[in-house]
């Protein structure tokens, strides 16, 4: 989308819509073998959203001189945040 002119926002946040209904689907069925759930779906968007908008904040208020290292430290540490927090509340088993 970014290559026909919309902005880096529009174009991120329509692969996160794409990325996430991906990632909720397998990771409830393989991950954590859980059956859908309409609270689940939500707690789970909930924290993909925050972790996004955590990406997004992290990539664009804290700039390092190379982007790369940059790019690589929000990579590996935002899936490691989610997948506690995913862990541990969205997919507790009660």
């Amino acid at each position: 989308m970014y290559g026909v002119g919309a902005s880096v926002l529009l174009a991120n946040s329509c692969a996160f819509l794409i990325a996430f209904m991906f990632s909720y689907i397998f990771q409830s069925k393989y991950v954590f073998r859980a059956s859908f759930d309409w609270q689940k779906f939500m707690r789970f968007f909930a924290v993909q959203s925050g972790a996004f908008m955590l990406a997004y904040m992290l990539s664009t208020w804290f700039r390092l001189d190379n982007q790369y290292i940059q790019t690589l430290l929000i990579v590996a540490v935002i899936p490691l945040i989610s997948f506690v927090i995913h862990k541990l509340w969205t997919f507790k088993v009660v």
